[in-house]
């Protein structure tokens, strides 16, 4: 009987006995080579941390994700056979750059600049605290097969030429044949495409809160130092110091001001630290930051014109459409520091000052009742008039137009599947045919000391390398009690897929050449 775990799709080309594999046999046509495409994203690898308890537990060498990767990586290579082909991508964010350092155990703020030696020593530092992981790699181009990285928000250092050589001797330096298997190392600064038509890229930059002018080039003037973003400085200023919260899962601080209060109760009261203070010195501090770094008019005039340059040589070099390329940076978010005052109501400064006004207000009223009560209520309808004229949007909407972005990159290259990461919501659908899914991510998340309880998400999608238009199959899984679990695909139905009830009806979309791939896969 068919091991139920395994595709329909690849039973045949199973190697190894006893798992699955069907037994060869005169009337049983062999199955054509398959080329295998699987991305993970938001790995968040991180220095290890000796906190204990519920600080920092994502940074505790317990929660690692090593041993999965290593488990998945090796159920993953027992099911391919000599001739078929396996892309392994990971979908930026697979190295946290932006957080602090660790020494002896313990992080360290000191809010060192973001330059390419700074992100060549940080690399290192993780590599060494993830060696499983790395030796995963080393297995796939030990193979054959081709790892390619995809740089995310927290690391687009991967820009620079030094990180990518650390990265790739990372990988090679584990494998058997260390010169063949650098070859089989990617780097990717914006996006992965395949000849099948699948599009695999980050995300962040249809994020405001997150993208950078220029993916190809994320750097401030001085063209050495990783530019910051709302969302980097929030996670090094904020969310890395407040250590009760999971900075990678939102459910853990996304709160009511009820839950919050309850937050601190349980978690600050009774101890020396303060989450209020924390808070409004780091919400200070990314304003200011902001406001810093900030180009000049006439200087971003000139980092758009230099985006565009880099654009068309990226385009002629790796024989890109143009103007489908500039279609597709015509996507990205307006970065949220063209808008500082967004910036500040998105970290409630603006309650901050309204209500200080208001607090003053009342105090000033005991001496001078007329001007106490005219600063009372002028802060308190300047709060109702902003809430009215301009409504404060919040990062769900950034997550909506992700969304949106991702039909747009389809439309443009005519992809048969779209996977973005960044948003750490895995969920997958079908629409007009093409597969749009999120990749989730594999760093801690849960309640509590809880992480992936339900299993961690991995897009595995799957073509024949014979015939001209093969089909697509595959789509969302769970990495679960050492299976792939399908949850939603493509194609061919699968054992337990969660297949969507219907698909969407969109208008008919204007057909477009495919662009060839980045990283062609070998004949």
């Amino acid at each position: 009987m068919p091991d139920p775990k395994v595709p329909s799709s690849i039973r045949t080309a199973h190697s190894n006995p006893g798992e699955g594999a069907l037994a060869s046999s005169n009337d049983v046509a062999p199955s054509p080579p398959v080329h295998h495409t699987v991305v993970v994203s938001d790995v968040h690898l991180g220095e290890a941390e000796a906190s204990e308890g519920a600080w920092r537990y994502y940074r505790q060498r317990r929660f690692f994700p090593d041993d999965d990767m290593r488990e998945l990586v090796g159920w993953l290579l027992a099911r391919l056979r000599a001739d078929d082909a396996l892309d392994f991508v990971l979908d930026g964010d697979v190295f946290e750059l932006e957080g602090p350092r660790v020494k002896q155990g313990v992080p360290v703020f000191d809010e060192a600049p973001r330059t390419e030696e700074d992100a060549i020593d940080r690399t290192a530092r993780i590599v060494a605290d993830h060696d499983e992981f790395f030796l995963a790699l080393a297995r796939i181009v030990d193979l054959g097969h081709r790892v390619v990285f995809v740089a995310g928000n927290h690391d687009a250092q991967l820009t620079f030429g030094g990180v990518q050589s650390a990265v790739r001797g990372a990988v090679a330096a584990r494998a058997a044949h260390a010169d063949e298997a650098l070859a089989r190392v990617h780097v990717e600064p914006w996006f992965f495409r395949t000849r099948d038509g699948l599009h695999v890229e980050h995300g962040h930059q249809y994020d405001a809160y997150c993208a950078f002018r220029d993916p190809l080039r994320p750097l401030d003037p001085s063209g050495r130092v990783v530019s910051p973003t709302v969302g980097t400085l929030a996670f090094r200023q904020v969310m890395s110091r407040l250590g009760y919260f999971n900075a990678y899962d939102e459910r853990s601080y996304m709160l009511s001001f009820g839950r919050y209060l309850m937050h601190w109760v349980r978690y600050y009261l009774f101890t020396r630290r303060s989450m209020a203070l924390a808070w409004l010195r780091g919400a200070i501090g990314i304003v200011g930051e902001l406001l810093e770094s900030r180009p000049s008019q006439p200087l971003l005039a000139v980092v758009r014109s230099q985006a565009h340059l880099l654009r068309e040589a990226y385009a002629e070099t790796l024989d890109l459409d143009a103007e489908a390329l500039e279609a597709h940076a015509a996507l990205f978010a307006e970065p949220a520091d063209e808008d500082p005052y967004r910036v500040v109501r998105e970290f409630h400064l603006d309650h901050v000052v309204l209500g200080a006004v208001g607090l003053a207000g009342i105090v000033t009223a005991a001496f001078k009742p007329r001007l106490g009560l005219a600063l009372a209520m002028g802060a308190l309808a300047a709060g109702v008039a902003q809430e009215l004229l301009r409504p404060r949007r919040s990062t769900r909407d950034e997550q909506a137009r992700i969304e949106r972005a991702a039909r747009e990159v389809s439309r443009i290259y005519g992809a048969k599947a779209v996977v973005f990461g960044h948003t750490h919501s895995p969920h997958a659908e079908v629409e007009n045919g093409v597969l749009y899914a999120n990749t989730g991510a594999w760093a801690p998340q849960g309640e509590g000391l809880e992480t992936t309880p339900e299993g961690r998400p991995v897009v595995w999608l799957r073509r024949s390398l014979e015939g001209d238009e093969p089909r697509l199959e595959g789509g969302l899984y769970r990495w679960q009690d050492a299976a792939l679990r399908p949850e939603v695909t493509l194609g061919a139905p699968e054992e337990g897929a969660r297949l969507p009830a219907k698909e969407r009806e969109r208008e008919p979309q204007e057909d477009r050449p495919l662009l060839p791939g980045l990283l062609p896969v070998p004949a």
